[in-house]
């Protein structure tokens, strides 16, 4: 844990300040007048203020009397109430959790009243003809605790790993050690795909003349391909290379992984590793979350091989795929979560250009500027529960799920970010010059822990701030975090 100070910021007056949202903040009440200061009218304040807490919003009404009418005003003005800056933050870093530390081979010793874990300050005193056990008094709460150990047994160490139960297989690795989990790459197909982008220099790719002839029809590519200096690539070609690159690179850095290749559009096309023939889910069963698991259910019986065997025709399927069709995301995600929640520490990584609009998690209602304001809320909170349960998933069966989009497009990110968010994974937004760098950074990420959860507990002397509502002081705060990467902060 690292603190932001060595010292605690005592505040002699509110911790927090009020943000006028116009900006205007050196003249909150915006008391305006071209009359002297001397010769100003009375002036009467009304406050209207809501339950503390940050975000909290202040309303405050001005009336002005003046012998002037010009200078007579009343003005309703918004405030936030948000906490003021300090260096009263603590930060926990989860990389920690690669460092080695010593392994405690005792129990562990909780306060009854608070929870808190006896440590190497803690003191144990010896039984007596009073007690007929040894006595802990927590260091935080002043309880007195019954125990059965004595001074020796207590830690040595501040920072202390305790072994409550053997862990399960992580990373997907087998009983070799070799790591076999899943990489699922689950590619956006449909007709917004084909948008071209402007690159410098040219590019080479298996089906090229394919794929520019299809620019050609589509797109005007006839009159674009013959500038020498520029080639103009779709969002799907830039994609196509993406992966190929970093197929690349995980044969190299990991070739026993797996690797699998998911398409949406109108429809789900599973190519698994490249090696059979794709499994194909239309019509009525992409708005049934059961039928897609039980689909994901059957494939899980055929078992992917190494990334090192299966990469010549992997690559092939994926510049074979061509742009159409709508949106099918939802479906996606839910089969390929089926599928990576076989090994933990497996990845799914999403790239897509447009929104959500066919089968499951469909997000069209909730973007349309057009829908009634209670059917765009109700799509919204349709959304935010189903991509919701994703993360929850995600987060138990240590998946991690990271979303790419483009700049420039509509893919309702508040809303599908969260299973990145939620799981360990990034949301990237990138365009087409960057997007291998991107895919890279996050094959690189790996899930370390899943299933975490950080608690802070404070000594009576001190107190967390509720960010719920401020008036309330805790002693005690609990995280659920779920998946952690090495890079993976969470603050206090």
């Amino acid at each position: 844990m690292d603190f932001g100070s060595k010292y605690v910021y005592a505040y002699n007056c509110s911790s927090e300040e009020d943000l006028s949202d116009s900006g205007d903040e050196s003249n909150v009440l915006n008391i305006a007048s071209t009359q002297p200061f001397a010769e100003a009218a009375p002036l009467s304040l009304t406050h209207a203020v809501a339950s503390g807490g940050a975000g909290d919003i202040v309303k405050v009404e001005e009336k002005h009397d003046s012998s002037n009418k010009s200078d007579t005003r009343r003005k309703t003005k918004q405030k936030r109430r948000l906490r003021k800056a300090d260096t009263n933050v603590l930060s926990v870093q989860f990389n920690h959790l690669l460092k080695p530390t010593e392994m405690h081979a005792g129990d562990i010793i909780r306060c009854e009243e608070c929870s808190v874990i006896a440590s190497h300050l803690s003191k144990i005193k010896p039984a007596t003809g009073e007690t007929a056990e040894p006595l802990w008094e927590c260091e935080f709460c002043r309880h007195h605790n019954s125990t059965d150990i004595e001074q020796s047994d207590l830690p040595k160490q501040e920072d202390v790993t305790y072994l409550v139960e053997p862990a399960p297989v992580v990373h997907g690795a087998d009983m070799t050690g070799l790591d076999n989990s899943i990489v699922i790459f689950v590619i956006d197909i449909s007709g917004s795909m084909s948008s071209t982008t402007s690159v410098s220099g040219t590019f080479r790719m298996p089906n090229a003349h394919k794929q520019q002839q299809r620019a050609a029809e589509n797109f005007g590519g006839e009159q674009m391909i013959r500038d020498r200096h520029q080639s103009y690539v779709t969002r799907l070609q830039g994609v196509q290379m993406a992966v190929d690159a970093n197929l690349d690179t995980l044969i190299k850095e990991h070739p026993t992984r797996r690797a699998a290749l998911l398409t949406f559009n109108h429809e789900l096309t599973y190519y698994g590793d490249g090696t059979r023939e794709p499994l194909v889910i239309r019509g009525d069963k992409l708005d049934s979350k059961e039928d897609i698991i039980l689909e994901a259910e059957e494939e899980c019986k055929n078992e992917l091989k190494p990334i090192l065997e299966t990469k010549q025709r992997l690559v092939e399927r994926v510049y074979d795929l061509e742009e159409g069709g709508q949106t099918a995301l939802g479906p996606a995600v839910v089969f390929a979560l089926h599928l990576a929640s076989k090994r933990r520490g497996s990845k799914i990584v999403i790239c897509t250009d447009g929104l959500a609009n066919r089968g499951i998690g469909n997000l069209e209602a909730a973007n349309d500027e057009k829908s009634e304001g209670n059917v765009k809320k109700a799509a919204i909170d349709q959304g935010n529960e189903f991509y919701g349960s994703i993360t929850d998933v995600a987060r138990d069966k240590g998946v991690s799920i990271s979303v790419v989009t483009m700049k420039g497009t509509t893919c309702f990110i508040p809303l599908i970010g969260q299973m990145a968010d939620g799981s360990g994974g990034q949301v990237t937004i990138v365009d087409l010059t960057n997007i291998r760098d991107e895919f890279a950074s996050i094959l690189k990420q790996q899930v370390i822990a899943s299933n975490v959860s950080a608690t802070l507990i404070v000594h009576r002397g001190l107190y967390i701030r509720n960010p719920a509502n401020s008036e309330i002081k805790l002693n005690k705060s609990e995280r659920d975090i779920g998946n952690v990467t090495k890079d993976t902060e969470v603050t206090f």
